[in-house]
């Protein structure tokens, strides 16, 4: 067929030099590549790319992260998921897992105030502390703090409630 006379799969327009659009077969954030010419025009990409690559992507999203499925731009975003147990967490690139936000909880034990937290990084609980002397206008050794209590990693004991699925639940 002659490629002038070829029209947009969706809105029937014929092709000129403004309009035409390289369509990815595969949406380039799920790690697609290869492009396709002259199937839709450069509206109608536009809008399935709002719609239809968008919601594929979105069903798509922890398989690409468990993947790692490298995309042509950037990487893929972690996405905070469910637990089993009503918890948090956030899934990464690779499959990784990190806490989905910083912990903070404060009680009165003996008429103290006690401070309990977890984060996501050293810097982060360092951070954390600051703030916590700023507003309890309080002197924090927040290196001694850091040196009596160790880093310590843990694992969720729950399952994640990952919604992968192709046309359903």
């Amino acid at each position: 067929m002659n490629t002038q006379n070829k029209r947009c799969a969706l809105c029937n327009e014929l092709f000129t030099a403004d309009n035409r659009s390289k369509e990815h077969i595969i949406p380039a954030a799920l790690g697609g590549h290869r492009t396709v010419d002259d199937f839709l025009c450069r509206r109608c990409n536009s809008q399935t790319g709002n719609s239809w690559d968008a919601e594929l992507v979105g069903t798509l999203h922890e398989l690409s992260l468990l993947l790692d499925i490298r995309r042509q731009r950037g990487q893929t975003p972690a996405k905070v998921v469910n637990t089993t147990g009503g918890g948090q967490i956030r899934l990464l690139p690779g499959g990784g897992l990190e806490l989905a936000k910083p912990e903070f909880d404060k009680s009165y034990e003996d008429g103290k105030l006690v401070i309990r937290l977890t984060a996501r990084t050293e810097h982060e609980a360092r951070r954390m502390l600051g703030n916590i002397a700023q507003r309890y206008s309080q002197s924090i050794d927040i290196d001694g703090i850091m040196a009596d209590n160790p880093i310590q990693s843990h694992y969720p004991s729950d399952k994640m409630r990952l919604n992968i699925g192709l046309g359903g639940v």
